[in-house]
Parts: C-alpha cells; structure tokens; sequence
C-alpha cells in the first residue's frame, strides 16, 4: 500500500518516520523549507518517555500530479489549514481513500462535499510532539490511542490502516461514533488547551492554581452535558468517567496532577503553544454547538468567549 501523508507538522512526521521504519511505503507531502530540509537532512525522531531514536531519510514531495498513484492519503494538517489544502488534495486523482487525522468537529460533512467519489474518513491522532532544532521530540498518549472511525462500508481500508499502525508502533482503536468522539475531543482540548495558556502557557503554573483548573473542569463538564442532551454520545469512556461519573473534587484533584505530569506538560501544552489559530476556530465551534441545548454553559462560555475576543 503507498501511503501520502499529506501535512508534514509534527504529527504528520511522527506517523510518517515510525510508518517508514517499521517498513511500509510512505511519502510526506512537506513545502519550501520543510521540504528542503526533510529532503537534505531526513527526519531525526525521539521518543521522550522511552529513549527510541530513529533516524529516517522518508520520500518527500511538495506537488501534487495527476500521475503520482496513492492508495491513501492521511491528512494530519491543523484546523485552520484545512480548507485551503483541499484544492492541493483534489488533484491527487488517482487516490481513492483519505483518511482525516486532525481536530474538525463541524466540518465533516463539508468535506465529504469536497470529495463526493472518495472513500472518506476520520481519525485522530494518539501521540503528541513538539519540534527541537534537530528533531521531533513525542510521546504515545496512554490515555487516548489513535483512532479511527470505523466504516462498515470501507470496512477492507479501515482493518488495512489499523493493521499499518499497530504494526508501526501505535496502539490503534476502532471507534463507531467518530463524528460525536470529535465533538466530545474537541471540547475536551479546547478548554484544557486555553486554561493551560490563560496560564502564561504553563501546564504547571495551571495546576497550582486550583480555581483555574475548577473552572477549566466545570467547563468541559457543561460542554459534555449539553452534548448529551443533543443526543451526542460521551465518548471515550475514560472522559465521561473524569468529567461527569466522578465527584467534582476528584476531577479537580486529578487534572491538578495532570497538569503538572507527562498529560500536561509534553500531551497537551505543546499543542496548545502552537496551534492559537486552530484552537480560536475550535472555540467558535464548540460554543456553537453547545449554545444548541438548554444546558447552562456559564463556565465554558466566559473561559472560551474571553479567549476568542
């Protein structure tokens, strides 16, 4: 199977290197300098928790032709570059499948739009990374494996993809309620992602401050709950026990250890220093969505409404 990766950011070097080491014929679509420097230099990778090095010399291409043949695509751009790259994306004619491995809790449909003949799909990254001058630094995310929306109808490319990244060294799940998984996601970093930086970026300095990371709890508890009254299921598990099985105490207890552990410090600040743009698009459309219900959302709308102003 040839596999593009279409966004060479962190997430789409972290997949692209450990895709290519592990053996699988991979390509990253990169631009300008990214492009010249994957193309001199190669791809270093760091496991930050466990020590793994690779170093990968991984094809690299910065256009796209009607003869260049894929199997997939996997598109692992942030939100806020989305839209502009599906032109970029049409014209790779030849390839049938894509799969979407990024925050985008509004939009499938729109995409699916944009490619009526494709098989499209949904996922989303389990690892988290940030840039060094040298390499990119990451770590798995114990607590959230990569998942891929499972399809019935394409159900051959979707066991084909889980089989890539199991084999490549990512702990892979199925999930059948993608659209809400994304819904729920994105609610889920939008609030921890903008606490994090009301906090001068400082996933430590948020955990001391136990009010910040009460309303920062309260927050995502509203959002979760207006979601369930819209019939959206609270999916993973693991978030509707934290947010709405638990007492609020042990939430807050609990994300004032994260925050100032490997979840906060290496999972969820490094995304949130770089991706202002995204996380400004992700706020609008969370509030849209849970202004939808009936719920009161006093919490999540000051905490993101201050943040988009």
């Amino acid at each position: 199977m040839r596999i593009l990766i279409f966004g060479a950011g962190v997430i789409g070097k972290i997949y692209g290197a450990k895709l290519f080491h592990s053996g699988f014929d991979v390509t990253l679509f990169a631009r300008r300098t990214n492009f010249q420097k994957l193309t001199d230099n190669g791809l270093t990778l760091k496991n930050k928790l466990t020590g793994e090095k690779i170093h990968s010399k991984i094809p690299v291409i910065q256009y796209s032709s009607t003869s260049q043949n894929f199997d997939i695509i996997i598109v692992t751009v942030q939100l806020d570059q989305l839209l502009p790259s599906i032109p970029t994306i049409k014209e790779f004619k030849n390839c049938e499948n894509i799969l979407f491995m990024l925050n985008n809790p509004k939009e499938l449909k729109v995409i699916k739009v944009y490619f009526p003949t494709k098989n499209i799909l949904f996922g989303f990254p389990g690892v988290s990374g940030t840039k060094t001058e040298n390499s990119i630094e990451f770590i798995q995310i114990k607590q959230q494996n990569t998942t891929i929306g499972y399809d019935p109808n394409n159900s051959k490319i979707v066991e084909k993809i889980k089989y890539i990244f199991s084999k490549s060294g990512f702990p892979t799940v199925y999930e059948r309620r993608m659209t809400d998984w994304l819904i729920i996601h994105a609610i889920f970093i939008t609030c921890t992602s903008v606490s994090i930086l009301n906090e001068n970026s400082n996933s430590e300095q948020l955990s001391h401050n136990k009010k910040a990371v009460q309303k920062m709890v309260r927050s995502i508890k509203e959002g979760l709950k207006s979601c369930q009254e819209q019939n959206i299921t609270v999916v993973p598990k693991n978030i509707k026990t934290i947010f709405l099985t638990m007492p609020e105490w042990f939430s807050v207890f609990y994300w004032k250890r994260a925050m100032r552990g490997n979840i906060g410090k290496l999972g969820i600040e490094p995304h949130a220093k770089v991706a202002t743009d995204e996380l400004k698009i992700l706020a609008r459309q969370v509030l849209e969505i849970v202004q939808n219900s009936k719920v009161k959302t006093t919490n999540i709308n000051s905490l993101l409404q201050k943040f988009i102003e």
